[in-house]
């Protein structure tokens, strides 16, 4: 019986562990579905591009010349 019992306890973990797997999967699918649906909501208010070149692009410049 003593297999058996250690059998039982790699079974529990792997079910475990698949449960946290799939509880994952499904928590990245519905926070894509709430993301889609407030930006459907929003139809694309304060979306539009910022004018001007924005600060983000300088420091990409800047850590590729000094990349060089």
């Amino acid at each position: 019986m003593h297999e058996t019992d250690a059998g039982d306890e790699i079974t529990s973990a792997r079910v475990r562990t698949a449960q946290i797997v799939a509880a994952a999967l499904l928590n990245g699918v519905l926070i894509f579905a709430g993301i889609a649906v407030f930006l459907v909501q929003q139809r694309g208010k304060g979306l539009s591009p910022p004018t001007g070149m924005p600060v983000i692009s300088y420091a990409a410049v800047a850590l590729f010349v000094l990349d060089k």
